[in-house]
């Protein structure tokens, strides 16, 4: 969310997140969404 209200969203959608294990090297952590503006309908 924070990255998201930098670039003037308010709200992530489809968000993701991904583990891969690497053997005895570590972890690889990826999370990323789409940032968007919802505005209510009129």
């Amino acid at each position: 969310m924070e990255q998201a209200r930098s670039r003037g969203a308010n709200a992530v959608l489809m968000f993701r997140f991904d583990v891969t294990e690497a053997a005895d090297v570590g972890t690889e952590v990826c999370a990323y969404g789409t940032a968007v503006v919802l505005a209510p309908l009129s």
